[in-house]
């Protein structure tokens, strides 16, 4: 026997349409199904004696999933299941009484993970990012609720009869470990479900299948042979944890706790304490450490991974103008510096042409900047339709541009310019019948005899751009 609870006070569910509705509900059945199932193969081979508590309470995290993902939706199915997954086990020779005390545990099962739910949302907004997101669903989410659903499900089966005053602490603080793993386990295999995780190649999932056999098998020779070899199982976990993706690493744990308490439950083994009270919390202790080791570990690889996600975003978002998408001109001078030392470029002929939009201040004094915005973004877009994959472009600031054109010579670069030149000027804008937009370049070889010949060809293809604009823009000079 062994009681279950609620979860949290979330806001109602949206307005939904009846399809909608009907999908929700047999979604939640199924859970509520899992629910049951999983509080039925808990008490049958994960219980211990004399509590008959269940070391590790499964069906709370699938409630606090069930509150997390659905709201006030969940509340009859979580009671619903709780009251069946308990009614066996709490049933009396007067039946009313066994039927009220398994609907007041049923009760208290909704509120519990209800609450514990509540504060999921409040406190991990954005799931298990940080490790201070995993002391988050520990202590903030967690604890508290969790501690009073255990004493109040406990003064239950103590005013049912079901157990003896004198067993309130054992039970209460049984059910909190119980209820803790349970919580922390599924809530955590929820998270790594919920956040898309990269989907794991067949290698890592063989790792995950050979973490889980060798784990058994020292668990085997600990009962049999070596009480020692069991702490070994913690390295296999943690090596496991630096894998694989969580999600599969927190399915594997959960089946090891699972046999750890089905392997040792009865025959402590290596958790052989003077009182069996006390090898069970040994044991229990024991699929804490191992539980909170793993998911941290896991929690700890995700967070440096989007820290460096995060640095190469923002390391992006500064190599790139976020209007026109070109790169900007430090990035820009990088690569150039960078290629003037690498032989696959360094003495290939190239083109340096510098681009400048005819007039555009009238653009945005005549139709608005939303219009000049538009119009840079469309002709950064004719660039790259031109260009080929290892030809650069730069927003150099405003409304001009410098081109890269590697392994051309200056005719080949001026054809290109010209099409160009061209794609700018066949531009039309829906919003803006009346914009026309002209551009004006200046074309120049790169000449790599020079000691520094992006510098000169910048200078070059500078001084030719100017001539374009004097002898009446919209044209090329090279």
């Amino acid at each position: 026997m062994r009681l279950i609870k609620p979860a949290q006070l979330l806001s109602p569910t949206k307005r939904m349409s009846f399809t909608e509705q009907v999908s929700v509900s047999v979604q939640l059945l199924v859970c509520a199904l899992l629910y049951v199932g999983l509080a039925k193969f808990g008490m049958a081979y994960m219980a211990t004696q004399p509590t008959n508590i269940t070391l590790i309470w499964l069906s709370v995290g699938v409630a606090i999933v069930m509150f997390v993902r659905y709201g006030f939706w969940a509340a009859p199915f979580v009671f619903s299941a709780s009251f069946i997954a308990n009614y066996s086990g709490m049933a009396q020779p007067q039946q009313w009484l066994g039927v009220t005390h398994t609907a007041v545990a049923a009760v208290i099962d909704m509120i519990g993970p209800c609450v514990i739910a509540s504060l999921i949302n409040r406190y991990l907004q954005h799931g298990l990012r940080y490790i201070s997101d995993l002391l988050n669903l520990i202590v903030r989410a967690c604890l508290l609720p969790i501690v009073i659903t255990a004493v109040a499900l406990t003064a239950n089966l103590i005013v049912g009869g079901y157990i003896g005053l004198d067993s309130f602490f054992i039970y209460v603080n049984k059910l909190v470990l119980s209820d803790m793993l349970g919580a922390v386990l599924v809530y955590a295999i929820f998270d790594a479900y919920r956040n898309n995780e990269i989907t794991m190649k067949t290698q890592q999932v063989s790792a995950a299948l050979v973490a889980l056999s060798a784990s058994l098998l020292m668990m085997v020779v600990a009962k049999f042979w070596l009480a020692g070899v069991i702490f070994l199982v913690i390295p296999v976990f943690i090596a496991l944890a630096f894998i694989c993706v969580s999600r599969y690493v927190y399915i594997v744990l959960t089946i090891a706790n699972a046999a750890l308490i089905i392997i040792f439950s009865n025959d402590f083994g290596p958790f052989s304490q003077p009182l069996e009270l006390q090898s069970q919390v040994m044991l229990q202790a024991f699929i804490f450490t191992l539980s909170l080791l793993t998911i941290g570990v896991c929690v700890v690889k995700a967070q440096l991974t989007y820290i460096n996600d995060s640095r190469h975003y923002w390391r992006a978002l500064a190599r790139y103008d976020d209007l026109t998408g070109l790169l900007q001109r430090n990035a820009f001078m990088e690569i150039l510096s960078k290629r003037l030392q690498t032989s696959e470029f360094n003495k290939v002929k190239s083109c340096i042409i510098i681009a400048d939009l005819d007039l555009f201040k009238r653009i945005n004094d005549q139709f608005g900047h939303e219009a000049g915005d538009a119009v840079l973004a469309a002709v950064a877009d004719s660039f790259r339709g031109q260009l080929r994959d290892h030809d650069l472009a730069a927003r150099f600031g405003g409304e001009e541009f410098v081109l890269l054109l590697s392994g051309v010579g200056l005719e080949q670069g001026r054809r290109i310019a010209e099409r160009i030149r061209l794609a700018v000027s066949a531009l039309s804008f829906a919003q803006y019948p009346d914009l026309q937009v002209t551009i004006s370049m200046g074309v120049a070889a790169v000449d790599y005899d020079l000691n520094e010949p992006f510098k000169e060809a910048f200078s070059q293809a500078d001084g030719l751009l100017y001539e374009a604009k004097r002898e009446g823009r919209n044209r090329i000079v090279s």
